[in-house]
């Protein structure tokens, strides 16, 4: 990921598709990339046939509840 970066996470494993993208988290997620802020969406569970693999990252939930794992990710910040 670059240096500078936004995240944007729901703590529940929806399918990851264009539904997802068109609201909630995945809306702002987008929304940060149409303003020129690299941004990827973060969701707990294994990955779905349609996921938007390109805007996100599937994690184990134990992940979401790390301070280290978030403070590896390198983001400037994350919306949850």
């Amino acid at each position: 990921m670059p240096a500078r970066h936004w995240l944007t996470c729901t703590p529940v494993a929806f399918r990851g598709g264009p539904g997802f993208f068109a609201r909630d988290s995945g809306l702002l997620c987008k929304g940060f990339q149409a303003i020129g802020i690299h941004c990827r969406a973060i969701m707990p569970g294994p990955e779905m046939p349609n996921d938007r693999r390109e805007d996100l990252i599937r994690t184990p939930y134990r992940n979401l509840e790390s301070a280290a794992w978030w403070k590896e990710s390198g983001a400037q910040g994350v919306v949850l």
